[in-house]
């Protein structure tokens, strides 16, 4: 399924519609997964509900960016993301993926995103 999932996370903007509806099913049972989910799991759930906020408040889709620990600003060090105006990406740390993610409810990522 790891292929899959990767396939998915890096076509999820540009999927046909039979891809769409797979996707919703791998979504469905990510979020009714009993135990912990992988790093692409999370991943594609985080981009997955950025890219569904941004179609149900018909914004231009964002893109998101997982960056490495090297990769984040000292500023941001403890955020768990922010959003660059300048590049119009949201960028995701590796704290959100390791601390936003509640044991109860795998789906639901807890960290806030910083607007810069």
């Amino acid at each position: 399924m790891g292929d899959r999932l990767l396939y998915l996370f890096n076509k999820l903007t540009n999927l046909d519609d039979d891809e769409k509806q797979y996707l919703l099913v791998v979504i469905n049972e990510i979020i009714n997964k009993q135990s912990e989910l992988t790093e692409i799991e999370k991943k594609l759930l985080i981009k997955y509900s950025i890219m569904d906020k941004c179609l149900y408040y018909n914004y231009p889709i964002i893109d998101v960016v997982f960056v490495d620990e090297n990769d984040i600003p000292s500023d941001k060090k403890e955020a768990g993301g922010w959003y660059d105006e300048d590049t119009n990406k949201i960028y995701i740390t590796p704290k959100t993926l390791r601390d936003g993610f509640s044991n109860e409810a795998n789906y639901h990522f807890t960290q806030s995103i910083q607007i810069v």
